[in-house]
C-alpha cells in the first residue's frame, strides 16, 4: 500500500524513500507499507475523537488502545477500545511492541503536550508522528516527532517542523518557514515563507502571519489576526468581532436584495 509520510525507526529498512537523522524525518516520496503500525492514543477528549476518526480510516495504522492519567479513566473504554492508565500502560502494552501517538489539546499553550511527550519518552516509548495520507507534504520537509498533521494541510519545500507541533485542516505553512516544538495551528492559518514561529505558540482560525516574520515563543495569536512584523515573546494578538448591524436578520433581508 501506498503511505504519504511515516516516521517509525522500527520499518526504517523498508522505508526507502525516507531519510532518518536523529530526531527528524525528511520526506523525500510515497512509501509502500506491508504492515500496520500498532499504535496507543493518549487522550480521550474532543481532539481524540476527531484524530482517531481520521486514523481508523488509515489503513497504515492499527489502534489498539487509547490512555490518559489515572484520575481521568473514568471508564473501561474509548471509542470501543480498551483506555488504560498512563501510570500503567507498559503493563499491557510495552514500548518495545506499540508506538504512542499524542491527541491532547493545546491547554496552557501546549505546556501540557509538552509533559506528556516528556512522560512518554520517559517511559521509552516512541512517540511517533501522524501525517495524513491527504495532506500536501512538499518532498524534503522536516519533520519531528509526536507532530499531527491532518488533511489538506499544505506544507511547501524547505519547512522544518520541531516535535510535538499540531497542522490542523487547511493550514498552510510557506516555504522555508520554521514551526519550533510544541506548538499549535488552527484550521486555516496562513505562515508566509520564511518565517519563524518559535516554541509552545498558538495561532487560532485564519490567522496570517507575514513573510520573513519571527514570533516570539509563548505568544498567542487569535483567530483572524494578521502579523505583518516581528512579535516578541508572550506577545498576544486578538482581532476584533465584526460589528453587527442594529438591524436582525429579518430587517436586513426586507432592505437588501438577496432573494
Amino acid at each position: 500500500m501506498d503511505a504519504k509520510c511515516l516516521y517509525n525507526k522500527g520499518v526504517t529498512a523498508e522505508v526507502s524513500n525516507y531519510s532518518v537523522i536523529t530526531k527528524f524525518i525528511f520526506y523525500t516520496g510515497t512509501v509502500n507499507m506491508s504492515h500496520k503500525i500498532s499504535i496507543v492514543i493518549f487522550g480521550t477528549g474532543k481532539v481524540s475523537d476527531v484524530i482517531a476518526t481520521y486514523i481508523e480510516s488509515d489503513d497504515r495504522y492499527d489502534i489498539v488502545a487509547f490512555t490518559c492519567d489515572a484520575k481521568y479513566c473514568n471508564q473501561a473504554e474509548f471509542r470501543g477500545k480498551p483506555l488504560i492508565p498512563f501510570e500503567k500502560i507498559e503493563e499491557t502494552y510495552s514500548s518495545e511492541s506499540y508506538k504512542l501517538l499524542m491527541a491532547v489539546g493545546y491547554h496552557d499553550l501546549n505546556n501540557l503536550r509538552h509533559t506528556i511527550f516528556q512522560a512518554a519518552i520517559a517511559k521509552g516509548y516512541e512517540v511517533i508522528s501522524y501525517i495524513s495520507p491527504m495532506a500536501n507534504v512538499a518532498p524534503g520537509t522536516t519533520i519531528g516527532h509526536g507532530c499531527v498533521i491532518l488533511i489538506d494541510a499544505d506544507i511547501q519545500p524547505g519547512v522544518v517542523i520541531g516535535d510535538n507541533v499540531v497542522v490542523w485542516n487547511n493550514a498552510v505553512i510557506g516555504h522555508h518557514a520554521t514551526i519550533s516544538e510544541d506548538c499549535w495551528l488552527a484550521s486555516g492559518v496562513t505562515i508566509g515563507g520564511s518565517s519563524k514561529i518559535m516554541r509552545s505558540c498558538f495561532l487560532g482560525l485564519n490567522s496570517t502571519v507575514g513573510h520573513e516574520i519571527e514570533v516570539g515563543e509563548r505568544s498567542f495569536i487569535g483567530a483572524c489576526a494578521l502579523v505583518l512584523k516581528n512579535k516578541k515573546p508572550g506577545s498576544v494578538l486578538i482581532e476584533r468581532e465584526t460589528e453587527s448591524l442594529r438591524l436582525n436578520s429579518d430587517q436586513f433581508l426586507k432592505i437588501s436584495n438577496m432573494p
